[in-house]
This record gives C-alpha cells, structure tokens and sequence, in this order.
C-alpha cells in the first residue's frame, strides 16, 4: 500500500501555519486546555463562553467536535493544533541515570593487575610504542587493548572508522594512509572496518539510552542491496535524534516493524507517514488499555510545525549523501549500515541539539577525544 495524501483544506479555509499559530494561542493561554484522560481533551471555544470542544487522539486520525472540523472533511483544526502543542511540550526526555563509556585503564593482559612498569620500547613496523613489565606476573605487553596483534598503529585504524563513517571510500582511506607513510592493501582496510564496525555495533546494542524523549518517529529510506529494491528502516527518538533501532528489509509493504518498536518505554507520541505496516506494528506493540496510551499520527504535512516526520527526512537525507557514491552493497549485514549509524549516534556533533551528539543528548557520555577508540577498548573488555 502506498503512502496517504495528505488532506486538502477546502477553498476559503485557513492554512496548516495559520492553523498551528492559532492553536498556540490557546495553549498559552494555559486554561483552555483540559486533559480527560484515555486520549481525550476538552478544548475552549474562542468565540463562545462556556462552549468546550471534545479533541479526540483515540483512533487513527485525531478527530474534533468543532464545525470546522466538520465542514472540513476533517481537516486539522486549531483546537487540534493546540493540543498538539501540549503534546509537544510534555514530549521532553524523560532523565534517567547517565550512561558514563570511560577510558579503559591499562592493566596487564595477562593477569589483569594494575602494577606495572617500564621496560624499554616496541619498535614495530609503523611505530615506536612504550613497553611495560608486569610486577605481578613478571610478563611484558603493550597499552594495545583491542589492537592486539594488529601492525598498523591505532590511532590509523580509527582513522579509518572515522573517514568511513564521512563517506570516504576504503580505496580513498587507502591513499590517504599512504600519504600518511602507512602502506596497506585496500582489501586491508575492508576487513578492518568489518571487524571493528561489527564488533562496536554488538556493544552499541547493549548501550540503552537513558535519557530517551516520549516523542519517536519512524520512516524509511530506499536503497538498493544486492541490485535489488530494499529499505533502510529507522526508529528515531526526535527529542535527542537518536536513532533507537534499525534494520534492511527488501520490502516495505509486507515488512513488520514491530520489533524495531521494542526498543525501550513505550512513547506518548509515535509519528510515522501513512504506511499501513507502521500502524499494524503501534497496535502490536504500543496499543494498551492500561495508563497512558500511545497516540499515532500518520495525518502529516510538510507545513505543520508541529506533527512532522522532518527530522526524520533528514537523518534520511544524511544516509542518501553516504550512500550516493556507495557501489556493491551485496548483504543487509554490509560494514557500511553500522559504520554510518555508529557515525551519526556517537561520533558526529549535531548543530539541532547545540553541537551535541545524540548520544550525549540522550544521556551517554563517551570519554576521550577519540570516540572511536573509547568505544573499542570497552567493547573488547565487555566481550
């Protein structure tokens, strides 16, 4: 099934900006707005003393009792802006304990004691490294935790991961090590980044986001595998713009969405376009009939400042610049869907939430100025 279009205003009939600028003014007027609970507002007249308009989010399109609501085929009206404001603003991450990825201390790999001292150097093919001895166990190693065994100096490899997740190509990152004086096969660099973007994304699966917004949205991107028509489907929290999961499905009609929905509390607003398969997996996961329910809007418009799936077609807008040049995507399991979502949850700043990440906006603070190598080391000693 395709996507709904969005309902058309009838002629003489306010526009969606006129339409959310109004229903502000009646959500600051604070008192005009009453919560009844199972969905349902009661909304002041604005022309009428004493005359409330029920606002009902319970089915699948928020309705109102409203003669403009009425007369417009159900159009989005102002008292339904108006509680969408409300929505919006009580819509903030919920704070919870923050999530510390510190530095891994440097311990002796073989008996995992702290004490140590110095004995001589490393003079390896790329590098000069300092050498330590054991007091304990009278062995020598390296500060090497997660490179073991590996010729090429740390600081190039997540180099490597760092350049791959902005769109540069493994044959680039190639030459751009051998101006660095680093000569390495091209395939080299391939299983590298396969094996520590597979290693990171395990990790990164256990990381749960502590401080994760009641407002998520879902949509999906295009991308060909294998030279067949497949999407790249992603559940975003749009307080924080975190993506909370995501996967590669080869069709987007018959795909279940549900249990990308499982990944953590059940939100108060859930915002998707008119797939049918986003509805089916609400009602799966989200739909309840205990506490708060979960309200689904898939009535969106580009226009409304309010309920969109804008940052939602960013972060895609952001995956088609990754992927424009891409060639050979073969498998669903491909190194570049984890490196690019590794990339933007934990590497990239976001100027939207003040030149943040959005692991640090949703509570998840990586130690170190190489985020790359924090995230290795703790995979490897969570392993």
């Amino acid at each position: 099934m395709g996507h709904k279009k969005p309902r058309k205003p009838r002629k003489g009939m306010a526009s969606e900006q006129s339409i959310t600028r109004r229903g502000l003014h009646i959500y600051q007027k604070g008192n005009h707005i009453k919560d009844l609970g199972g969905n349902r507002w009661d909304v002041a007249s604005q022309s009428t003393e004493g005359v409330w308009y029920r606002v009902s989010f319970a089915g699948e399109s928020p309705t109102c009792e409203c003669m403009y609501h009425a007369t417009g085929k159900g159009c989005r009206c102002k008292h339904i802006a108006a509680v969408e404001h409300t929505l919006l603003i009580s819509s903030e991450a919920a704070l919870g304990k923050k999530v510390d990825i510190k530095k891994q201390c440097m311990v002796c790999p073989h008996c995992k004691k702290g004490e140590y001292t110095r004995d001589g150097w490393y003079h390896g093919k790329h590098e000069k490294r300092q050498r330590y001895k054991c007091t304990v166990c009278k062995r020598r190693f390296r500060d090497n935790l997660g490179f073991e065994y590996r010729q090429v100096p740390r600081l190039y490899i997540t180099l490597a991961l760092m350049l791959s997740g902005m769109g540069m190509a493994a044959a680039n990152i190639q030459m751009t090590l051998k101006h660095l004086e680093v000569e390495v096969h091209v395939d080299t660099v391939t299983r590298t980044l396969e094996h520590y973007s597979k290693v990171v994304d395990e990790y990164a699966r256990t990381i749960k986001p502590p401080c994760v917004g009641d407002k998520w949205g879902c949509d999906e991107k295009h991308q060909k595998v294998r030279g067949k028509e497949s999407y790249m489907v992603a559940v975003m929290d749009l307080t924080t713009r975190f993506v909370l999961a995501w996967d590669i499905s080869s069709t987007k009609d018959k795909y279940d969405a549900a249990p990308l929905l499982r990944a953590g509390r059940i939100p108060r607003l859930f915002i998707t376009d008119g797939l049918d398969q986003y509805r089916i997996a609400f009602k799966k996961v989200f739909y309840t009939l205990k506490g708060i329910r979960s309200i689904h809007i898939r009535d969106i418009h580009i226009r409304n400042l309010i309920c969109n799936t804008n940052k939602q077609e960013r972060l895609n807008g952001g995956f088609a610049d990754r992927f424009r040049y891409t060639r050979g995507i073969n498998k669903e399991e491909s190194l570049i869907f984890r490196i690019v979502i590794i990339h933007y949850n934990y590497i990239k700043p976001h100027s939207g939430i003040a030149s943040r990440t959005p692991a640090e906006a949703a509570g998840i603070d990586i130690q170190g100025s190489d985020k790359w190598l924090t995230l290795i080391q703790n995979a490897v000693s969570a392993a």
